[in-house]
């Protein structure tokens, strides 16, 4: 079980044919999200968060 951030995040998410900008991924990352968070919100794959550099790795 991994351990959950207490932070909230406003879901934004845009309409599941477009993808999330990676300014929008950044933002949610900055504000305190986990890569997971963003993986659940966006609908992309682990990887291609960590590879498309949205997060500090």
């Amino acid at each position: 079980m991994g351990v959950r951030s207490m932070t909230s995040h406003a879901q934004n998410t845009p309409p599941e044919s477009e993808p999330p900008s990676p300014q929008a991924l950044r933002a949610l990352y900055e504000s305190g999200a986990t890569v997971d968070e963003l993986v659940a919100d966006s609908g992309l794959s682990y990887g291609t968060v960590l590879r498309g550099r949205y997060v500090s790795a």
